[in-house]
């Protein structure tokens, strides 16, 4: 069992109850499930304001990382290290928890953090 963070457009398939999500979860059996405030912010932001009590409900299963400061820290080292595109600077705060953490980061955007070289990172294809 391991633990493990969410990407944002995890949660967006788990909440839409992709089958390919729930079946990597089974598969990896996680003992807990992390998302970042980032992507709490995300869900919820995107969430339309009558389905946002139902959110808030579906969000309480996981277990929320707030920026602490060696958090702060690897962001600040990543900003320095590399050039983060403007679009991809929330990719960067969720990057950087999971590196914090040393746990792997389950997402569907690959791509977004190939940049990353000590992020343990899993990902998927629908």
């Amino acid at each position: 069992m391991v633990n493990l963070l969410l990407d944002t457009t995890v949660l967006v398939h788990l909440y839409r109850q992709r089958s390919e999500v729930i079946t990597i979860l089974q598969e990896l059996k996680p003992r807990n499930i992390y998302i970042s405030t980032v992507s709490y912010a995300e869900f919820l932001g995107a969430t339309k304001k009558r389905q946002k009590q139902y959110a808030r409900k579906f969000l309480k299963a996981f277990k929320i990382v707030e920026f602490n400061s060696a958090i702060n820290k690897q962001i600040q080292l990543q900003s320095f290290l590399q050039e983060i595109p403007p679009p991809q600077i929330a990719d960067c705060f969720i990057a950087c928890t999971a590196i914090t953490l040393k746990i792997p980061l389950l997402t569907n955007n690959a791509t977004h953090f190939k940049r990353y070289s000590d992020l343990e990172l899993l990902s998927y294809t629908l």
